[in-house]
């Protein structure tokens, strides 16, 4: 399967534990994962979902924030958006390898509400 437009490698992989029934009935929503996460050196902030996708797991970007720089946002279904996902998708995949993530990064699994604030912040321009 080509890699879906908005997704990057997983960056931690694991897939959430539902399935049969509750997978069937609530879709992807029910696989979701949410996370943030600070590097080591506390100058990038990283928000993403990993799901799994025709069975296949995908991280989806949400924010990229660096100090010094305008936090980088992906923004679903605008064209005028596209070269900011794309700015987003790159600066992506140069800091946050799958390879060295885990040694670079501190994670935390955030719920689905939590996330939803967050994002919502970020795409609204109000998060610090």
């Amino acid at each position: 399967m080509k890699q879906p437009t908005g997704t990057a490698a997983p960056l931690i992989g694991a897939r959430p534990r539902t399935g049969g029934l509750r997978r069937l009935l609530l879709g992807q929503a029910a696989g979701t994962a949410c996370y943030e996460a600070h590097s080591a050196a506390g100058d990038v902030y990283l928000l993403w979902m990993e799901f799994s996708r025709f069975g296949t797991l995908w991280a989806y970007p949400c924010v990229l924030r660096e100090r010094g720089h305008a936090p980088l946002v992906y923004r679903a279904r605008a064209p005028e958006d596209d070269a900011g996902n794309a700015a987003l998708l790159a600066r992506w995949a140069a800091l946050a390898s799958p390879e060295t993530f885990a040694a670079d990064y501190r994670v935390s699994v955030l719920e689905k509400e939590a996330f939803q604030k967050i994002y919502r912040a970020y795409k609204i321009g109000e998060a610090e």
